[in-house]
């Protein structure tokens, strides 16, 4: 019987314990295995609080000693730099190796050129490194063959930004097409307060984006979090400011006639 029980038990991977058949080896027994689960429990403790304390120096914010990151724990940090690294390497990708020289072209508009110039010639002074200054040719899109469209670029700021993100949802405009965005500064405002018109309620979305326009200088600088909500606070100012006035014109007061 017990050669089939120990058969059955190594089938199956179980372990097995010897018991002592008198009482003092057996009370020997078991305090050893006390002591042995007391041991495992420690360093399961301690490794679990090592753990712990590795994970909150990833999690917490102002490590860095950078003022302009400190808002960001390490992880989101590292993030960065990840997505940094693997933007510069696939534009990398891009360039054609001559003589062991990269050669590649971009598009630059004219009032940034000089800022272009002016960076780039400073990299190889920025970097600590002896390398070799670029050399940038300046060619104009009409002679270039085979003729290339010029991808579409957009002037704007922090007022205009919302509205050419929302056209963008659509589609963005061909070269020398004309930009839709300035007419939805209005338009889409307008829309929103037709469809949310009330007093109460638009009157609340006015006051916090007067807030928002107001504090958006001290906001940033407490919370690094709130940068999607201020990069529309205009929008939502004006969004709020229509709907107030529409629900003026119903005579809506939070959904009370």
């Amino acid at each position: 019987m017990s050669t089939r029980l120990r058969r059955v038990i190594e089938t199956h991977g179980a372990r097995t314990y010897e018991i002592p058949k008198d009482a003092e080896n057996y009370a020997k027994r078991i305090t050893e295995l006390r002591e042995q689960e007391t041991n495992l429990i420690t360093v399961r403790t301690e490794t679990e609080q090592t753990i712990k304390k590795e994970l909150d120096v990833f999690s917490l914010a102002g490590l860095s000693g950078n003022s302009k990151i400190d808002s960001f724990s390490m992880v989101e940090e590292l993030k960065i730099l990840f997505f940094k690294e693997k933007s510069i390497y696939e534009n990398m990708d891009k360039l054609l190796i001559k003589d062991q020289i990269l050669h590649g072209t971009f598009w630059c508009t004219k009032f940034n050129a000089d800022n272009v110039k002016r960076i780039i010639s400073e990299m190889p002074e920025s970097s600590g490194r002896k390398v070799q200054k670029a050399v940038i040719e300046e060619r104009d899109y009409h002679n270039i063959r085979p003729k290339l469209t010029p991808p579409s670029y957009f002037r704007t700021n922090d007022f205009t930004q919302p509205f050419q993100d929302i056209v963008e949802t659509y589609g963005i405009p061909r070269y020398r097409e004309v930009n839709p965005s300035i007419w939805t500064v209005i338009t889409f405002p307008y829309q929103f307060g037709v469809m949310f018109g009330d007093i109460g309620h638009g009157g609340l979305l006015f006051i916090v984006g007067i807030c928002l326009c107001l504090l958006n200088d001290s906001m940033q600088k407490k919370s690094a979090g709130l940068d999607a909500v201020l990069k529309h606070r205009y929008l939502i100012f004006l969004m709020g400011g229509f709907a107030f006035f529409c629900g003026l014109c119903y005579n809506d007061f939070f959904a009370v006639p």
